[in-house]
């Protein structure tokens, strides 16, 4: 089963954005959450063992989507090239870039799962947010920000952020290691929920 293309409207790295760009990037994101939940719920619901699974933004739902995702992600081999034109095109400087060459596997997402993490943070962020209704997306231009231009959720008087897509992109890195089980999505939930309460 196919996930979706995500036609996501900028054609250059994020952290290359100027501040217009990161706001038209943002709100676009904050107009399409709707719409790629249900595309996230309609694909889970296509495998038979998920066919009941709804996005209904309750802690209990992550349980499940845990499991699908655990079940459902993809790597593909990574060269020595590769690897070079990531630490190229995120502009990482030179002491995190020897870093990246040290720890990075020869395997990386496929772009389909990369899709389904783009999702499946979209549904734990707004799952969150529900959660803690005085949370909302924002984002920060700054440039030694660490998620500088990304979607991130915020809370006035917290000094917190949380970066939905590092979390889920994180866990599903995880996932393929077997370091963690398909519980921790909805284990993370709790963290942060505690957090920003």
């Amino acid at each position: 089963m196919s996930y979706p293309e995500i036609y996501i409207p900028i054609n250059k790295n994020i952290y290359d954005l100027s501040s217009k760009e990161a706001q038209g990037f943002n709100d676009w994101f904050v107009d399409n959450l709707e719409e790629r939940v249900k595309i996230l719920e309609d694909t889970v619901k296509k495998d038979d063992e998920h066919r009941f699974w709804h996005a209904n933004y309750k802690r209990e739902s992550l349980q499940e989507l845990g499991e699908w995702l655990y079940a459902n992600l993809a790597a593909v081999e990574q060269t020595h090239d590769g690897i070079e034109q990531g630490i190229s095109d995120n502009k990482y400087p030179g002491w995190f870039a020897d870093i990246v060459r040290e720890t990075s596997s020869n395997k990386k997402f496929s772009d389909e799962t990369y899709r389904k993490c783009f999702d499946v943070a979209i549904y734990f962020g707004e799952t969150v947010r529900k959660a803690v209704p005085s949370l909302k997306w924002s984002y920060k231009t700054t440039k030694t920000f660490a998620h500088k231009n990304q979607p991130i959720l915020v809370k006035d008087g917290n000094k917190a952020s949380l970066n939905p897509r590092n979390i889920v992109e994180g866990l599903a890195g995880k996932f393929m290691r077997g370091e963690a089980a398909p519980n921790k999505l909805q284990s993370t939930f709790d963290v942060w929920v505690n957090l920003f309460k």
